[in-house]
């Protein structure tokens, strides 16, 4: 979608979660007056800590006309740029997708449409799914990232992309922690953003257990995505075909 970028954006944002609880503030370390050079290494540390991701979700799909369906889904990443959601209401599948590196795989079920708008959910989800492998697979570690100046109050990191587009993310400085990334496209409109939030710590490894999607652009309208983890599990063996996507799923542009 954004280059090798746009591949990689939705697992550095699962790279920092970990629990299925709201924390504790005493959960997470606490850092004081730390600087943007201190918090990319512990970034990049705790992203690289993460060889694999498998959790159930809950998924609350509000569309455009405040319309909002809710589902049950299995999420499992490997980065930075392999993703598997597969989505189902009351035991019955709705849509699937996979990010691979050479593209996203998306099936909906004959019958989803009676469950509300979910072609559009779909492609929602697979720019999430696009923006959580891409965090994760360079955002904070590749060359060229903007880091504030030393004396501003906020962390604020920002990545300027070839097509004009940049992305942009909010750190929290006590705890080290992204709150928030957005595209904003060339002519400064908000196209997409990603809220973190509810992380908990496990063995060291950060997660967000709640994301918060909303997509502004042509292709998402002003459809919405929440997101909540449970039963998350980290570097397992991904079972067998896990990332090959179903015989009837059409390859996105």
């Amino acid at each position: 979608m954004h280059n090798k970028f746009a591949c990689g954006a939705l697992c550095m944002g699962l790279a920092f979660l970990s629990g299925c609880q709201s924390p504790r503030p005493s959960q997470l370390p606490t850092y004081f007056a730390l600087t943007a050079p201190a918090a990319l290494e512990i970034l990049a540390r705790r992203a690289n800590a993460i060889h694999t991701f498998t959790a159930r979700c809950e998924l609350i799909l509000t569309g455009s006309d405040r319309q909002a369906i809710q589902l049950d889904g299995l999420m499992v990443l490997s980065p930075p740029d392999r993703l598997r959601l597969r989505v189902w209401k009351l035991g019955q599948a709705v849509f699937d997708l996979t990010l691979l590196p050479d593209g996203l795989w998306v099936e909906t079920s004959p019958d989803a449409e009676r469950h509300g708008p979910v072609v559009p959910a779909a492609l929602s989800a697979a720019q999430l799914a696009h923006f959580l492998t891409w965090f994760e697979g360079g955002f904070f570690t590749a060359p060229g990232l903007k880091a504030p100046p030393p004396q501003d109050a906020a962390l604020v990191f920002r990545r300027d992309l070839e097509d004009g587009t940049s992305i942009v993310c909010d750190v929290d400085r006590a705890t080290a922690t992204p709150q928030k990334f957005r595209l904003i496209d060339a002519a400064g409109n908000l196209r997409f953003s990603l809220s973190m939030s509810d992380y908990t710590s496990t063995s060291g490894i950060l997660w967000p257990t709640r994301l918060s999607a909303l997509a502004t652009n042509s292709a998402g309208g002003g459809n919405r995505i929440d997101i909540i983890f449970s039963d998350i599990a980290f570097n397992e063996e991904p079972a067998p075909g896990a990332f090959v996507p179903p015989r009837n799923a059409e390859k996105q542009p």
